[in-house]
């Protein structure tokens, strides 16, 4: 009977364990819908605006909110050479102006 209720209970801390990855996982999806809908409606902003500097900015600013906060956070994980990165930065800032 011993053996029977520790199995129950490991079991039931198992359950438990599991309860809190599916909350946490849940909370992640949320959390991505939320992100894709805000770039859905930025996008849809954008693509409505009828001027096209208002245009060209948009899409640096998508550049900017999205895929460079994106390759920050995907860059903790690999160390670079600060000075390189803030060579390239300064070049996309430069080429940024450039084409505005």
């Amino acid at each position: 009977m011993d053996k029977n209720a520790q199995e129950l209970t490991k079991l039931k801390s198992k359950v438990k364990s599991k309860h809190k990855d599916l909350a946490k996982k849940r909370k992640e999806a949320q959390m991505k819908k939320a992100i894709i809908l805000k770039f859905a409606q930025d996008v849809h902003k954008i693509v409505s605006t009828k001027d096209d500097k208002a245009y060209i900015m948009g899409i640096m600013k998508l550049n900017q909110d999205y895929v460079m906060s994106q390759q920050a956070y995907l860059s903790n994980d690999k160390k670079r050479d600060p000075e390189v990165i803030e060579e390239l930065n300064r070049q996309l800032r430069y080429m940024e102006r450039s084409i505005a």
